[in-house]
C-alpha cells in the first residue's frame, strides 16, 4: 500500500473517541468498506493484535506513527490475487527450527485448489526446494511481493500427492508394527501447529525399542513422515490406523533393535 493523505481515504474511525472496546465498531466499519476503498483507523497506540485479524479477513494495512500517542492504520481489501488464500503463515514470528515444519503442516491441511500465503523475511528458496522434492508438480509457487524484510509467496495445492509416496496408501508402512507395545495416544489437534512437531519428536525420543504411540492429527501428517524418514533412519515404524477428514491416526514407534531413547535423532 502507498502512504495516503487524509484526502485519499474514504472513511475515518478514531478509536480514541470510542467508549469501551473498539473492536466491534472497527469490524462494522470494515463490513461497510468497498473493494477499492480505504479506512483510516486512528489509535493512541499501535494496534498490533488487530493485524492478525486483518490478515485473516483479507485486508492489507499500513501503519504510520504520527506521534508517540497517535497511530494511523490505513486498511483496504487485499489484492484480488489473494482471493483464494485460505490462511497466512508469517514465519517471521516463528522460531527458526519450527518454520519449515509449520509451513508443511499448513500446506498439508489445504484441499486441492486452495492456497496459503507465506510471509518470510527473505526469499525462502530452501523451502521451495523442499516442496519440489516432496510434492513435485502438485503445487504452484508464486512470489507476489518483494520488499525489504518482507517476501510474500502464494502456495497453491494443485493436486493430491502423486503415486508412489508411502503416505498415500493405507497398505504401505515404514517398518513393522508387529510386537510393538503402544504406550499412549497423542492427540495434537488442540495444539498450535508450531508446537506439534516438537511434542511429537519428544514423545518419540522417550520411547524404548519395541514401543510405540498413536498420533492423532487433523490432517495427513505427510511432512512429518518425511522428517522421520530423513532423521530417524530405518529404526522407525509408521503405520496408518485411520484416515478420515479431520482425524488421522498413525502408529509411530521404534523397532525392537532401535537405539535407546537417549540416542534418538531428535
Amino acid at each position: 500500500m502507498v502512504q495516503r493523505t487524509a484526502d485519499d481515504v474514504d472513511a475515518t474511525l478514531d478509536a480514541r473517541e470510542i467508549d469501551g472496546e473498539p473492536f466491534g465498531e472497527i469490524m462494522a466499519a470494515l463490513e461497510d468498506l468497498g473493494d477499492d476503498e480505504t479506512l483510516r483507523l486512528i489509535n493512541s497506540f499501535e494496534p498490533e493484535p488487530l493485524y492478525d485479524v486483518l490478515d485473516e479477513r483479507g485486508f492489507d494495512h499500513e501503519t504510520t506513527e504520527e506521534s508517540a500517542e497517535e497511530f494511523h492504520v490505513d486498511i483496504q481489501s487485499a489484492d484480488d490475487g489473494d482471493a483464494d488464500v485460505q490462511t497466512t503463515v508469517d514465519v517471521r514470528e516463528i522460531p527458526k527450527p519450527d518454520r519449515h515444519p509449520q509451513v508443511h503442516d499448513t500446506y498439508a491441511g489445504l484441499d486441492v485448489g486452495e492456497s496459503m500465503a507465506l510471509v518470510a523475511p527473505h526469499e525462502p528458496r530452501p523451502l521451495e526446494h523442499e516442496f519440489d522434492q516432496q510434492y513435485g508438480d502438485a503445487f504452484a509457487w508464486e512470489v507476489v511481493e518483494r520488499d525489504t524484510g518482507t517476501v510474500r509467496v502464494r502456495v497453491r495445492k494443485e493436486a493430491a500427492a502423486s503415486g508412489g509416496d508411502p503416505t498415500d496408501s493405507d497398505d504401505v508402512a515404514a517398518g513393522s508394527s508387529d510386537g510393538l507395545s503402544v504406550t499412549e495416544t497423542l492427540d495434537v489437534r488442540e495444539l498450535p501447529p508450531a508446537q506439534r512437531h516438537e511434542v511429537i519428536f519428544d514423545t518419540y525420543a522417550d520411547l524404548d525399542g519395541g514401543e510405540a504411540f498413536v498420533l492423532v492429527n487433523d490432517h495427513d501428517p505427510k511432512p512429518l513422515y518425511h522428517q522421520f524418514d530423513a532423521e530417524a533412519g530405518p529404526g522407525f515404524v509408521w503405520e496408518y490406523r485411520k484416515q478420515e477428514p479431520g482425524e488421522f491416526r498413525v502408529l509411530i514407534g521404534k523397532a525392537g533393535d532401535a537405539s535407546p531413547a537417549g540416542d534418538a535423532p531428535f
